[in-house]
């Protein structure tokens, strides 16, 4: 495994992520109509190349899987989570055993990460995340897109905190930056 500059100089609380696609052309496209207008039927095709990407790698993944949890706000607006969605299709493609669902939560809502710079985002704490259950040692945490990696820390932060020894992120897609 490589690390980027800034995780050799700070190691992340997440142990690797795994995001086979480039959050770029129809991929971006799929992935904001999936968001935004309420396609969600759309991210199937991404949610088959991961799981594609994830056997002829042969990663074998952890049983507890969690999802970033959707802000209140998104919800509302929304009116579903992406990323449980996303859980639900992987599970059915991936998963030969039940996996259990690890539920973490939002505690302190912020304006949608699409929204806010890269400073901004990088202000995202461990404290606006929060688990209320047992947390078994390996869990795979499930996000739409990996950009700055800000959300991915403060979930895995949270959840190293609570118990968890390794942390791995799955993505659909992530930036290139």
């Amino acid at each position: 495994m490589t690390l980027c500059g800034e995780c050799q100089k700070k190691p992340p609380s997440f142990d690797r992520i795994i995001a086979p696609l480039r959050y770029e052309g129809l991929c971006r496209a799929l992935i904001q109509k999936a968001k935004f207008e309420n396609q969600l039927h759309l991210l199937r095709p991404l949610v088959a190349i991961t799981a594609q990407h994830i056997l002829n790698k042969g990663i074998i993944l952890p049983n507890n899987w969690g999802v970033v949890p959707t802000s209140r706000q998104s919800l509302a607006e929304r009116g579903y989570c992406q990323t449980s969605f996303i859980c639900t299709q992987l599970s059915r493609s991936l998963s030969s055993t039940p996996i259990q669902r690890i539920q973490l939560q939002r505690t302190l809502d912020v304006s949608a990460q699409h929204t806010r710079s890269k400073q901004q985002r990088q202000t995202l704490s461990h404290r606006h995340f929060h688990i209320d259950q047992p947390v078994p040692e390996q869990i795979l945490l499930i996000d739409d897109i990996v950009t700055t990696g800000s959300t991915a820390e403060a979930c895995a932060k949270a959840l190293r905190l609570a118990g968890a020894k390794r942390v791995t992120i799955l993505a659909l897609a992530r930036t290139a930056e």
